[in-house]
């Protein structure tokens, strides 16, 4: 099996800054994609992968068109919501079939009190959740009781390339992983895709 890892690391606090008056810290995202893509966000055309920008909170609807002439890759589409002082990952790995693209979209959502969540959502859904390598129960899943710190979550199902994402949770924030699964096809498992790393930042 492939296992795709993916490295979340922190800078800051999130909050409100004042100018003036009390207003919503922008968001970020990143986007990446194998191969190249042109980037679109809400219809408009921002660039290449991998791409970076600012935008208000909110929710934007993110496009992949890939430049891959020699293959008919399926491009992606997906509504993205961006939260205010987090930069949002967002990864796709594109195919020939939308069964066998993967990807995986990462952030974090500030809570009350001190504890550190997880959620994770995958596609198939009722993938075996891992975390650290033990079997914690089945997706959709949470959890609140896990340690501040670093920690690596498994997602794993039937027929589909698994994928493991290396993350640290942090006091007070709801990390939230959403995996698509690639459908394992013979081309891909005789090639299967390499490791890749990433960090989401909470803004300054």
């Amino acid at each position: 099996m492939a296992i795709t890892v993916l490295s979340i690391g922190f800078l800051a606090a999130a909050g409100l800054f004042l100018i003036g008056y009390f207003k919503p810290k922008p968001a970020g995202i990143l986007i990446t994609s194998t191969p190249t893509s042109s980037v679109f966000i809400d219809g408009q055309l921002m660039g290449k992968t991998p791409y970076e920008g600012v935008f208000d909170p909110g929710t934007v609807l993110v496009g992949l068109i890939p430049d891959e002439v020699d293959k008919k890759y399926v491009p992606y589409e997906a509504k993205v919501t961006l939260a205010s002082g987090i930069k949002t990952i967002v990864r796709r790995e594109l195919s020939e079939t939308e069964e066998a693209s993967s990807g995986d979209i990462v952030s974090f959502e500030k809570e009350a009190g001190k504890s550190a969540s997880l959620v994770a959502i995958s596609d198939p859904d009722i993938a075996q959740v891992l975390i650290n390598g033990t079997p914690r129960g089945f997706s959709p899943y949470k959890s609140s009781s896990l340690s501040v710190g670093e920690h690596q979550v498994t997602i794993k199902s039937p027929g589909f390339i698994e994928r493991t994402l290396t993350v640290k949770t942090v006091a007070g924030y709801k990390l939230t992983i959403i995996v698509k699964l690639g459908k394992i096809v013979e081309e891909r498992a005789r090639n299967p895709p390499g490791k890749a790393g990433r960090k989401v930042f909470i803004l300054r």
